[in-house]
């Protein structure tokens, strides 16, 4: 944190060139020492205790999520929501709520075709996790806001995060958790493709390497990365969460591989389709529910029980 503090007291001062060849240079270093293992986090494939599978019987989840960051990323942010609707998804957008001038009437807009939109924080200037103190100053500001525009979800700008200021902040789920990205600012993962509680909170992380990563810092053609990903995301059962940023997906060569990833997307079927919010709260129902064996079958009570989420529970072996 000492080392971001530093970087941010000077970034508005280092031209953005300079800053993304610095990055990149670091993380072509951290890139050969960590070798072919990345993006794969060996044991994220773990399933969460008395897992009861994905509803509607679906294999998968799937999430598309995007962080805005400048206002040519705001006006690229349609031409991507019609993408997806042309292969019938939707998608959630994060916004930092005062680091430049939104336009709300685009919002309205993409919110009655059903995508969501969540807080980014309110700048990248990393100061919401700098200090206790700061972050005691700035959370009010954020949560007000957020609550003024309906906003459900939470993701830290540069994913900068402090798991247990997180917790206290008055949102129904986070997003700024990866499963494993050694490359981010501050780097790590949960180790999870799966979602989970962060207290009152539930944690989204995102499973698939950002674009900025791919695209900016170690100059790999994104595609192959996502899709190989994806597909043994899918083959695991977990949940693909993906990030991308209008700002550099949203145009030309990597818009046309955004729009190749969404077809491979359509093409790996049984896939819970899900906005972060239904995900969301679809793990605080999950977490409500109870389980009690009434001779020898299982009976489910509490919000949402259904036979079916019975008939598949009913299938694993019953502890003695």
């Amino acid at each position: 944190m000492l080392r971001n503090r530093i970087y941010y007291g000077l970034k508005p001062f280092i031209p953005q060139s300079f800053r993304t060849a610095i990055r990149r240079k670091v993380a072509l270093r951290l890139r050969h020492r960590i070798g072919s293992v990345w993006p794969i986090a060996p044991g994220s494939e773990r399933r969460p205790q008395d897992w009861p599978g994905w509803p509607g019987n679906k294999k998968f989840a799937l999430v598309l999520t995007h962080d805005v960051e400048s206002v040519a990323g705001m006006r690229r942010m349609e031409q991507m929501a019609d993408l997806e609707e042309r292969y019938n998804f939707r998608s959630a957008w994060n916004l930092p709520l005062a680091q430049f001038e939104i336009d709300w009437n685009l919002v309205e807009r993409l919110r009655r075709r059903g995508f969501e939109f969540g807080a980014h924080g309110l700048c990248h200037d990393g100061r919401l996790f700098r200090s206790e103190a700061d972050f005691k100053q700035l959370a009010p500001i954020l949560e007000r806001e957020a609550r003024i525009y309906e906003m459900k979800g939470f993701r830290a700008p540069s994913t900068l995060r402090r798991v247990e200021w997180i917790r206290r902040l008055a949102f129904d789920f986070d997003c700024s958790f990866s499963d494993s990205d050694p490359y981010e600012p501050q780097p790590g993962g949960t180790c999870s493709l799966f979602p989970f509680h962060l207290s009152r909170l539930i944690e989204l992380p995102y499973t698939l390497p950002q674009d900025h990563t791919l695209i900016h810092l170690l100059h790999r053609s994104p595609l192959p990365v996502w899709t190989m990903k994806a597909k043994w995301i899918a083959s695991i059962g977990g949940m693909i969460l993906t990030l991308t940023h209008p700002d550099y997906c949203g145009d030309g060569v990597y818009l046309k591989a955004y729009a190749e990833l969404l077809k491979h997307l359509v093409d790996i079927n049984a896939a819970w389709r899900a906005l972060p919010f239904e995900v969301a709260a679809w793990w605080q129902q999950r977490a409500q529910l109870r389980l009690r064996v009434e001779n020898g079958r299982p009976i489910i009570s509490g919000p949402g029980a259904t036979r079916a989420t019975a008939l598949r529970l009913s299938e694993q072996p019953l502890a003695n």
